[in-house]
């Protein structure tokens, strides 16, 4: 009996498995609206609360529809922020559109990479990425969520270190005091700027952005070696452990060897307890995933089978009838029977002609 309620978050994970992937995308969709929107203040919250429903209702029916709303719907936000960062941030959205659609969870999971800013929880993104998409998908991800948090940072007017965002948050406030005022050449050198202002700076933020898609890589790479030798929860495990070294080299080894003011090996003490919080995080959510995942035994998958058939089991119990033998196209007898005539019909014909 316990077992079997152990496994019922898994029996309604999978019977429902469509509706929970495009429900989990489409919440996703329609809070990163109603974070931009309410940031800056832009509809009322009337409107704001319905958009937020479309968002999610359409994207129950299609995801697809749910990303195409959301960059609709972000626009006006965007707008009062600055005209010039709305028509950057489009293109962007819209350009990629093509890609986007096709790998929608990635999508919003880098675009959400800001979120776990203020939590001081940043590693998650690259270490999840990994396990979730393996060496390619990590590394794309891990690598453009550096990027994004770079970006996000310096618009802001904070540090583009990565260690500097954890605590950081993306205030509207402070892109409208930086952007508002700015034309669309002093907007993009505010962007761009701080990320290559020299040789070094423009270094450091290569390698840092390199080392998150490293540690994205090497974390999906050995997953899905392991897999099969330890398990899933094991493989996940260790194939932390070097992600999360790479994470660190990033923080402490770069700027230690390009001679930048960074962290230290031993100070701040906290930075090494996050990353490692950051990693048995990860280790958490995607326990949690293959917990869902896992196969459901016992009555609960014959009542998930017996519910899967027409009629919730009517079928039961009725006999598969055999395969029928191919019947002929005259009445009574089979295919066979109905040849032998004829085979016999074309030797006797033969032996006349030979007589």
């Amino acid at each position: 009996m316990a077992r079997s309620l152990l496994q019922w978050p898994s029996w309604l994970y999978q019977r429902y498995s469509r509706f929970w992937e495009y429900g989990l995308l489409s919440a996703g969709w329609s809070m990163l609206y109603l974070l931009c929107d309410a940031g800056v203040g832009g509809f009322v919250l009337q409107w704001r609360i319905v958009l937020a429903l479309c968002i999610f209702i359409a994207g129950l029916w299609r995801p697809v529809v749910a990303y195409t709303l959301f960059v609709a719907a972000v626009a006006y936000p965007l707008y009062l922020v600055s005209i010039y960062v709305m028509a950057l941030s489009l293109a962007v959205l819209i350009l990629a559109a093509p890609v986007i659609v096709r790998f929608l969870p990635q999508a919003l999971w880098l675009l959400a990479a800001p979120l776990w800013a203020p939590l001081n929880l940043i590693p998650v993104v690259p270490l999840l990425a990994g396990l979730w998409w393996g060496e390619g998908g990590g590394a794309i991800v891990g690598g453009l969520a550096a990027l994004w948090l770079k970006i996000g940072a310096v618009m802001t007017g904070a540090p583009a270190g990565l260690w500097h965002s954890d605590g950081w948050a993306l205030s509207a406030p402070a892109l409208s005091a930086r952007f508002y005022a700015a034309d669309s050449l002093q907007t993009l050198i505010q962007i761009v700027g701080p990320l290559g202002s020299d040789s070094l700076t423009l270094l450091f933020n290569v390698l840092q952005v390199l080392s998150w898609a490293g540690a994205g890589a090497v974390v999906g790479f050995l997953a899905r070696n392991l897999h099969a030798r330890k398990g899933k929860g094991w493989s996940a495990a260790l194939s932390l452990g070097p992600g999360l070294a790479l994470i660190w080299a990033g923080y402490v080894a770069v700027p230690t060897w390009l001679q930048i003011d960074g962290p230290r090996w031993r100070e701040p003490l906290w930075l090494p307890a996050q990353v490692l919080l950051a990693g048995a995080l990860a280790w958490g959510i995607d326990a949690w995933g293959r917990y869902l995942r896992q196969p459901v035994l016992g009555r609960l998958s014959a009542a998930w089978s017996a519910a899967a058939r027409p009629g919730f089991g009517g079928m039961r119990g009725r006999k598969r009838s055999s395969p029928r033998r191919p019947q002929s196209s005259l009445p009574g007898g089979d295919v066979s029977a109905s040849r032998t005539p004829k085979s016999q019909d074309d030797q006797d014909i033969i032996m006349l002609e030979l007589d």
